[in-house]
């Protein structure tokens, strides 16, 4: 029994027996006659005793109890004690692990951290900076302790301390980041950097971030961006980067309500500057192009290259079509300045087509194909010109394909034809060829010449089929003549897309293959000096293997490709064709006759053949003789004729006897001379019977009333060098030269007071002394030749007649 328990216990028995030894003694009391008070008095004693005693038990129990139970929660604490204490040592022994832990994470992140390819921050949510590693310090040009007083803010360079603070804000409300921005060293250089940067926690009190330095990403991504979207012979924007830049800009101008100009550019003439100085020259010409045309816009301007000689410009900000012009004729004059490349001087021009925006185009695509169209009839319109779009164009390209579909079907139905010019021999007096010229037997429109077809298809495919027809049909020709007696050569015209074509030479070589060798010499091509200048190293070796073919080639419209000496010597042609246009103005304009002269002495020193093209009246006939060219063709001589008129024409063919002037030899300077007064004054006539001459000045009138100061004047007054001043109509002469001043003064005197019937007088009386003249200079001519009679005068009196 626990000894708490026993006392209690020992004090309820005690009561028990003084309850017992009470009640016997108050039993023997009784019987014993002890007295009742005495007995009460006992009994209460007794009664407080028990009562003491059991107060006294209960007490005893209670504490017992209280006891029993401190003791048991004293045990049960121990107990508790020792399990807490035993859990506490296994939480310290892995509270030792985990801090052992984390201070070898600690040591290793601080390791990663120092010797990290990336830079590395810690900073408050001010933005002070309070931790940093190596990297950074190399990176930045700073020390530790200076970057440890530094504010983020004052490291940045792209942005400002209100962004900065701002993206701080949102750091704090999103927990992380990451971005790219650039960041200013000590030095005050600039460098890329990627920043991934994170708070401690949501809300917290500090955030870190890691810097890369991004620098050569960036370049490489530049490098990229400037393959993928630029140009890289001249640096300017490629078609990719363009089309988007342009369709910025015109959004831009569409907001802003601006004219925008889109302009395409062709080069004009870089083909024989490639070929002539080579590829290394042709590049540094393209590179010194793009850098004029970026020195020639403005910097809000859009310059870019599409590729070969293309080059686009989009410029903006336009107040009018004015500016527009203006800043084109700028363009113009830049890019045909002369070059300076591989040491040589170098000429180009280029050709402008210009679509404006707002127009008809509304996206860069179409204001590009606008701007292409304009650009080509810039180039058709003669070169080194801008041009602007025209809706029509659109209207003359549909056009244009429906006109290619009927060409090919009259090629099908046998509607081309050929007829033919003859090159004649002036000095000889003798037809030496003919020249094929192709025509269309529209069956509405009637014949129609070359030029109203032939440029149509001279780009296109459909010309390599009509070459090749024009071909077989002049050898067919050729045979049909010979059977008939008449062997004489047929020159045809190749066109630039038959000629470049790398077919040509293998089919040509097919087709001669099939005919006999003397009629092969029979057959020559003309090949134009524009075809030339384009592609001077394909149209050589294509000529070389022409000629090996045993055809003879000639170069047609001589002096209008600006070619070089370097040109005529790498071409080895067999002839040189003098340009109509120069025969046309020779006797008027004497740049012409200096051109013409040129040209035969070219052909003299490389001994090349020449004729000449376009000859329309006697005295382009005795001019082209007198300068040492005997072969030439034109209205004059004979028009185009349909084959079945050529037997017909040749049997019946007669020189004039206007050509035996220089039939003996070449015709003296005199002659020389007198063929150009007498031109100089029928010009001065023409003009003179044209123009309105009421307002000239009075000494422009005493220039008409001098017979003297004219050039035929002067002429007649050098009488001791004419070989004419024997003749009897020489005195006459110089009379009707005056008389033709006289009237000539008159009728401007009359114009200007405007007294027009008798101006009117005057015009004929003009006409009519001119005509006298005209007829005694032709007489005088015949006389010197030894060759006049009544008969000769009467039908060769006209030089502009037919022969």
């Amino acid at each position: 029994m626990k000894p708490a328990l026993l006392a209690p216990r020992l004090i309820a028995g005690s009561v028990l027996l003084l309850l017992g030894v009470s009640a016997g003694l108050i039993w023997w009391m009784y019987l014993s006659g002890v007295p009742v008070g005495l007995m009460l008095t006992l009994l209460v004693l007794l009664t407080l005793l028990i009562l003491g005693l059991w107060n006294l038990q209960k007490a005893l129990t209670k504490q017992a109890q209280a006891e029993e139970q401190l003791r048991r929660l004293n045990a049960d604490l121990e107990i508790r004690i020792a399990n807490r204490t035993l859990e506490l040592q296994e939480r310290l022994r892995d509270l030792s692990g985990i801090h052992a832990d984390l201070t070898s994470s600690h040591d290793t992140l601080r390791h990663i951290v120092d010797t990290s390819l990336d830079g590395f921050w810690r900073f408050d949510t001010q933005g002070c900076i309070t931790d940093t590693n190596p990297m950074y310090c190399h990176l930045s040009g700073y020390t530790r302790e200076e970057l440890l007083t530094k504010h983020i803010s004052d490291l940045e360079a792209q942005e400002q301390p209100e962004e900065t603070a701002q993206r701080m804000q949102r750091l704090l409300e999103s927990g992380r980041d990451r971005f790219e921005t650039r960041h200013r060293r000590k030095d005050g250089s600039l460098w890329d950097v990627e920043v991934s940067i994170a708070c401690y926690q949501p809300h917290g009190t500090g955030m870190f971030g890691f810097l890369r330095d991004i620098s050569l990403q960036k370049q490489q991504q530049a490098a990229l961006e400037q393959v993928a979207h630029f140009d890289a012979l001249t640096q300017l924007p490629n078609r990719a980067l363009l089309t988007d830049r342009l369709g910025q800009k015109l959004a831009h101008g569409q907001r802003g309500r601006e004219m925008i100009a889109v302009c395409m550019l062709d080069l004009d003439g870089f083909k024989p500057v490639n070929d002539q100085f080579g590829h290394k020259a042709g590049d540094q010409l393209l590179r010194e192009v793009a850098q004029r045309l970026r020195d020639t816009i403005r910097q809000e301007d859009l310059a870019g290259r599409l590729g070969g000689d293309e080059f686009v410009l989009a410029l903006g900000g336009l107040s009018g079509i004015d500016e527009c012009h203006k800043a084109l004729v700028r363009i113009l004059d830049a890019v045909g300045a002369p070059y300076q490349v591989t040491g040589r001087i170098a000429n180009v021009s280029c050709s402008v087509g210009v679509s404006i925006f707002p127009g008809e185009g509304s996206d860069p695509e179409q204001l590009l194909r606008q701007a292409d169209q304009a650009m080509y009839g810039a180039k058709k319109a003669g070169k080194n010109r801008y041009q602007l779009f025209d809706p029509s164009y659109q209207l003359h390209s549909q056009a244009r394909n429906g006109t290619m579909r009927r060409i090919g079907r009259a090629l099908a139905n046998g509607q081309f034809e050929l007829w033919y010019q003859p090159k004649v021999n002036c000095r000889l007096g003798c037809v030496v060829a003919y020249e094929a010229l192709l025509r269309w037997r529209h069956p509405v429109l009637g014949v129609l010449a070359p030029a109203e077809f032939v440029p149509l298809i001279e780009q296109e495919d459909l010309a390599l089929d009509v070459g090749e027809w024009v071909l077989n049909e002049a050898l067919r020709q050729q045979l049909h003549w010979q059977s008939q007696g008449l062997t004489c050569p047929i020159n045809i015209n190749v066109a630039g897309r038959q000629l470049l074509d790398r077919k040509f030479s293998r089919h040509l070589g097919e087709l001669l293959a099939q005919h006999p060798p003397a009629l092969v010499q029979q057959l020559g091509l003309d090949v134009t000096e524009s075809l030339v200048m384009e592609d001077l190293a394909s149209v050589a070796e294509v000529i070389d293997q022409c000629r090996h073919m045993g055809l003879k080639v000639a170069l047609d419209d001589f002096g209008t490709g600006f070619s070089s000496l370097t040109h005529l010597k790498r071409i080895a042609v067999d002839e040189l064709k003098i340009d109509s246009s120069f025969i046309a103005t020779m006797l008027t304009g004497p740049q012409d006759l200096a051109v013409v002269q040129s040209v035969i002495a070219l052909a003299s020193a490389f001994k090349r053949d020449v004729s000449a093209e376009g000859v329309e009246t006697l005295d382009q006939i005795l001019m082209l003789l007198e300068l040492g060219c005997e072969v030439m063709q034109g209205y004059h001589l004979a028009r185009p004729m349909p084959a079945d008129s050529v037997l017909e024409w040749h049997r019946g063919f007669e020189p004039s006897t206007l050509w035996q002037l220089s039939f003996s030899s070449r015709p003296s300077r005199d002659y020389f001379e007198l063929l150009l007064a007498e031109t100089n004054h029928r010009s001065w006539i023409e003009r003179l019977l044209h123009d309105n001459c009421r307002m000239a000045a009075d000494h422009e009138l005493a220039s008409v009333a001098d017979p003297g100061l004219c050039r035929f004047g002067r002429w007649y007054q050098s009488v001791h060098h004419h070989p004419y001043r024997m003749s009897t109509d020489f005195l006459h002469l110089g009379k009707l030269h005056q008389a033709i001043h006289t009237h000539a003064w008159q009728l401007c005197q009359n114009r200007r007071e405007g007294q027009d019937g008798l101006a009117q007088a005057e015009e004929l009386l003009l006409i009519e002394k001119h005509e006298e003249l005209r007829l005694l200079l032709n007489r005088m001519r015949l006389e010197k030749a030894g060759t006049a009679s009544d008969h000769t005068i009467h039908h060769q009196g006209d030089p502009h007649a037919q022969p």
